[in-house]
């Protein structure tokens, strides 16, 4: 799946989501009861999603183009510029590494990120 990542009025197309791993924790919070064997629980709603973003680039350019934006302070979107898998697209901000890797003759990007709302 092609996909853009923008920054304020910086877009930048990459040529593939690679990966996209997400999960969300959930808020709910177990209290122990002494001498019971079950527990009382606090519920609270999960949280929103976390994880790590993968992006091919076929150039140096685009995947340094792509880490130096990431390094920036601000939120994202991930934009899709085909049908996505449902739920893909997001407003996010960098939470964690940014890497960027040779793969063979192309460049993979992670970004581990954190999704806030727009």
């Amino acid at each position: 799946m092609t996909a853009s990542v923008q920054h304020g009025t910086t877009t930048i197309g990459v040529d593939f989501l690679l990966g996209f791993v997400s999960e969300r924790e959930h808020g709910n919070i177990l209290h122990p009861v002494l001498g019971r064997g079950d527990v009382e629980v606090t519920f609270k709603a999960a949280g929103l999603r976390k994880g790590t973003l993968k992006f091919l680039c076929d150039t140096y350019e685009k995947a340094a183009a792509l880490d130096a934006e990431h390094a920036k302070i601000g939120s994202f979107q991930l934009l899709d510029d085909e049908v996505p898998p449902p739920g893909v697209s997001m407003t996010y901000v960098p939470a964690g590494r940014i890497t960027v890797e040779l793969d063979q003759t192309q460049y993979v990007v992670s970004v581990d990120f954190q999704e806030v709302l727009p």
